[in-house]
């Protein structure tokens, strides 16, 4: 039970230990109770980079499934301006975040950046990991890299080589996402080898890209479905 920023911080420090990442599993549930500011905790985590990712390391993924009960999580202030995987949630594989609201939000990375998820990632055993987000709403959220920053996306930064993400019935308003290249309002880009459907998404925030590939729904995709 997900109750305070407390909680998550918790889950963060867990997932994040290399030693008992192995027991939060795809079986692993998670359920947020109450809506939750992260304002002070961004910054108890760390003053000048604030919120520490929850899967911070491609060895230490976020595996487990995440109920967010459609409460909210508001003022998350991620500064990580040379960091890749950035977002809630970093690096995620077989892992799903559901019915999850953000909002006033300020995130910053370098390379797979969203205010949800930074990356779905695949195992490296030509296994296709697959993240699942559904049902979940951002609002006056600021998602950005810098010039030569790449996959920034509103909800999910970016998918790995050989990964899936599925994203369902999301929406997006107000704030901007903005980077160098492959931006895009509710994902940002997907590697070559990739798979991304899109089903029943909306997005009306600002998308900028000072390089190549922006798009309101997806900036660059290898195989893609939208509907």
């Amino acid at each position: 039970i997900i109750s305070s920023s407390s909680h998550l911080f918790n889950l963060m420090m867990a997932v994040n230990d290399y030693d008992y990442n192995k027991y939060i599993t795809p079986q692993t549930y998670f359920l947020q109770v109450t809506d939750i500011d992260m304002k002070s905790m961004s910054r108890s985590c760390d003053s000048e980079y604030g919120w520490m990712p929850i899967g911070a390391d491609t060895n230490t993924p976020f595996r487990g499934v995440y109920k967010g009960g459609g409460h909210t999580i508001s003022n998350l202030i991620i500064k990580r301006p040379h960091t890749a995987g950035v977002g809630l949630f970093g690096f995620m594989i077989n892992a799903s975040v559901d019915s999850l609201n953000m909002r006033g939000s300020s995130v910053q990375g370098q390379f797979a950046v969203g205010s949800i998820g930074g990356a779905a990632i695949s195992s490296g055993d030509n296994v296709r990991g697959t993240v699942t987000l559904t049902n979940c709403t951002l609002n006056d959220c600021t998602v950005s890299g810098n010039e030569t920053g790449a996959m920034i996306g509103g909800i999910l930064g970016g998918i790995d080589m050989h990964a899936k993400a599925l994203i369902g019935n999301c929406e997006v308003s107000g704030g901007s996402v903005s980077g160098g290249m492959a931006v895009g309002g509710i994902c940002g880009g997907s590697a070559i080898y990739s798979m991304l459907m899109v089903s029943g998404c909306e997005n009306s925030m600002p998308v900028k890209s000072l390089e190549s590939g922006a798009g309101g729904i997806v900036g660059t995709a290898d195989t893609l479905m939208v509907v």
